[in-house]
């Protein structure tokens, strides 16, 4: 329902990246502030700034996957910001649009404190070898 937005954003915009972001995320709160939390430290240690890094919809061009240095994440939970941070860091053309979201009919991990914990650690890891360059 959503693909033919992201597609005619990206025609109208030029866009190398079009990323989603959830209207009226519908996740406990606990879950919008571990997300705010994350966010922040993101912006603080990258210059990274994006409604919803971890909104699956998102639309990439070819060159920026060929373009963008090998993901060393070994977790799904930091695969989406170290891509995005590394799109920015590559100078790419992000433009954000808005997509539904719906309660979801499983629990997710995002809130488990292990992978919270591994997220940081991974996140701190980047920031670490990012900064030499």
């Amino acid at each position: 329902m959503e693909i033919k937005k992201f597609i005619d954003t990206q025609r109208q915009t030029n866009a190398d990246l079009v990323i989603g972001y959830y209207l009226k995320r519908q996740v406990p709160f606990y879950r919008k502030v571990n997300t705010f939390v994350w966010e922040l430290m993101v912006f603080l240690l990258f210059g990274l700034k994006v409604k919803d890094i971890d909104c699956g919809f998102k639309l990439v061009s070819k060159k920026v996957i060929d373009k963008i240095p090998k993901l060393e994440s070994e977790r799904g939970a930091f695969i989406s910001s170290e891509f995005l941070i590394k799109a920015k860091k590559s100078g790419f053309k992000m433009v954000e649009i808005g997509v539904h979201h719906f309660p979801a009919t499983r629990r997710g991990t995002g809130a488990n404190l292990d992978v919270i914990i591994k997220s940081f650690v991974d996140l701190f890891k980047l920031w670490k070898k990012l900064r030499k360059y």
